[in-house]
């Protein structure tokens, strides 16, 4: 179906969600089942599954290898499962994040060509299992598998602890989970508690909320996001647990609380001695049995993060050198954790208009005035690129990008004025147009959509540009003050909403902007009409690839 109706001549639309938004529900459905009936009739495409019978090979040249050794028992019970064929079992190497040497994977290779066929596997843990293995070769088994892997002498625990690369390699990525995994597995073993009891507990660990790491169905899962304290971003993650694995009976992670990366490792730690420490079935039966109470009230005892002066450990992420900011992260890809930092904003903005409301003291009050506007201010920066701990520069950031460009309007340049002067007593006597601007950002926010674009219209300035534009253009934005690759995401975009021969002009900023997306632009089959240096920035016209 796709193969004849889809787009399959540019890359970024080669995807079915692109056909499913240019056909339709219906006509979509329509075109599935006509070639559902095709298929049907076709009788060759019946499936014959002929059993796979599995036994112990008639020839092993190679000399058996017995092993009595202590360490030897203990990995055989932590990594070694007997198989329905008699004779027969199947054994798992525990790979950190998925690693392997060449010299090692020969060594498995050229020991397990001796077994037959059918040997390896490959598991979403990021680990090999070794099956239909002779139980009088494991010795030979036990050898190969302790130089490939030292994770083969730990607990089976430290082989379920699996992450996705995270904001080290991907532009989507907030926290660096790998780290995590590292900081989890050293912190675990140094531990006295007996992980042994634990060997069947995942962990798994995502840089964002999407879902690579594949926290969702985990027993203990975290996915990263951006917080702020005093104005300085410090990395930390969401708490996923208790996803259930089996047929019938399935279903992905609650989220439970939150905790900051640095303490992170210690509070998997503690949680641990809570759950082995009492007789439960399974991590999902300790979380019914009040283990969501006590992971909540364990994620309490690290609320309290240091401020960046105190300890700028608490600012730089596992496996990181310096502190998590937000160039780092990479918001050009719209990176959906870093939407968590305008929560904070929104959820700090709303207790300080509480304080306002019902608080005696002035001087509380004045305090809150302040804060509510700073954080009106600053918690839609990081949609224009944009993020700094330093007051002074949010509110020019914000009169610049956000009154000056006409997303909103002018009448709140006074109050902002007044903050940059810090006259509390001025903020205060204009509290009711400063809770206007709280509820002008909020609504703002609300009315975003997953691309960053506001359905209002914008200032007179900008209406007035588009008009001007739309006499020689279908449509008009202004990416100014967007940084790459963020603009030629929402190019792309807009383009995907207009028509074949249509023409879209956009204003680009000087050096990277210009240089970058036009060609972009052209790899994507779309045409450059004009560019056009106007003062300190380009006009750009394209006309969409049809």
């Amino acid at each position: 179906m796709f193969d004849k109706h889809g787009n399959r001549r540019k890359k970024y639309a080669s995807r079915l969600r692109f056909l499913w938004q240019k056909l339709g529900r219906e006509e979509f459905v329509r075109l599935f089942e006509e070639e559902l009936k095709e298929l049907e009739k076709n009788p060759n495409l019946s499936l014959s599954i002929k059993p796979s019978i599995h036994g112990i090979e008639k020839t092993i040249n190679i000399a058996v290898k017995t092993n009595e050794s202590e360490e030897f028992n203990l990995c055989k019970n932590r990594f070694v499962t007997q198989q329905k064929q008699e004779g027969l079992v199947s054994v798992q190497i525990p790979l950190k994040h998925g690693n392997i040497k060449e010299s090692s994977v020969k060594a498995i290779v050229n020991l397990v060509k001796n077994f037959g066929e059918d040997t390896v596997r490959f598991s979403s843990k990021q680990n090999i299992h070794l099956r239909n293995i002779p139980e009088s070769h494991l010795g030979n088994v036990f050898e190969v598998a302790m130089e490939a892997s030292p994770l083969s002498s730990k607990p089976a625990l430290s082989g379920n602890i699996i992450s996705c690369t995270g904001a080290a390699t991907c532009k989507l990525g907030i926290c660096l989970s790998r780290g995590l995994g590292d900081a989890i597995t050293e912190k675990l073993g140094k531990s006295t508690i007996n992980l042994d009891n634990a060997n069947e507990l995942r962990l798994f660990m995502s840089g964002c909320s999407n879902c690579c790491g594949q926290h969702a169905i985990a027993d203990l899962g975290f996915y990263g996001k951006a917080t702020r304290r005093e104005g300085s971003l410090y990395p930390s993650y969401k708490i996923v647990a208790g996803a259930i694995i089996g047929d019938g009976i399935s279903k992905i992670g609650e989220e439970i609380t939150e905790v900051n990366a640095k303490d992170l490792p210690s509070f998997v730690h503690n949680l641990l001695e809570h759950y082995l420490a009492g007789n439960h079935k399974s991590f999902s039966d300790f979380l019914n049995q009040g283990g969501k109470e006590e992971m909540i009230k364990l994620a309490e005892k690290y609320s309290n993060v240091p401020t960046f002066s105190e300890d700028k450990n608490y600012y730089i992420d596992w496996g990181a050198e310096t502190p998590l900011s937000l160039e780092d992260i990479g918001t050009d890809q719209c990176s959906a954790g870093l939407f968590d930092m305008i929560d904070v904003d929104v959820k700090s903005m709303k207790k300080a208009i509480e304080v306002i409301k019902s608080s005696p003291s002035e001087e509380e009050k004045l305090t809150a005035i302040f804060d509510i506007t700073l954080f009106a201010s600053r918690m839609l920066l990081i949609t224009r690129g944009l993020d700094t701990n330093k007051n002074e520069e949010v509110f020019a950031y914000f009169t610049e990008n956000f009154i000056d460009e006409g997303v909103v309007p002018e009448e709140f340049k006074e109050v902002i004025r007044q903050a940059q002067e810090n006259n509390t007593q001025g903020l205060l006597q204009n509290k009711e147009k400063v809770f206007a601007l709280a509820d002008t950002m909020i609504n703002l926010y609300e009315d975003m959509d997953d691309s960053l674009r506001f359905s209002f219209k914008q200032a007179k300035k900008t209406e007035t540009k588009q008009e001007e534009a739309e006499e020689k253009a279908h449509a008009f934005k202004d990416f100014r003050n967007v940084k790459c690759p963020m603009n030629f995401i929402k190019t792309k975009l807009v383009l995907e909403q207009m028509e074949g021969g249509q023409t879209l002009e956009i204003l680009l900023d000087d050096g990277e902007p210009i240089q970058n997306v036009p060609n972009s632009l052209e790899n994507e089959s779309h045409k450059i009409l004009a560019k056009k240096k106007v003062e300190s920035y380009w006009s750009v016209l394209i006309e969409k690839a049809s």
